[in-house]
């Protein structure tokens, strides 16, 4: 769920592509040179986990 919200916002953030083709190349750039985010993702990510019960 880290990787969707990290990738919505460097993909899609005011963003408008022309086609879905262009689209689908900026999510598989993204998704290929995600160690470069490593240390964006790292700051979303807690690890003070509640589970709560259904």
């Amino acid at each position: 769920m880290r990787d969707y919200t990290l990738s919505n916002k460097k993909v899609l953030n005011n963003c408008y592509y022309e086609t879905f083709g262009e689209f689908k190349q900026m999510c598989k750039n993204f998704f290929r040179k995600r160690k470069k985010y490593l240390p964006e993702l790292e700051t979303l990510l807690a690890e003070n986990f509640h589970i709560q019960a259904a």
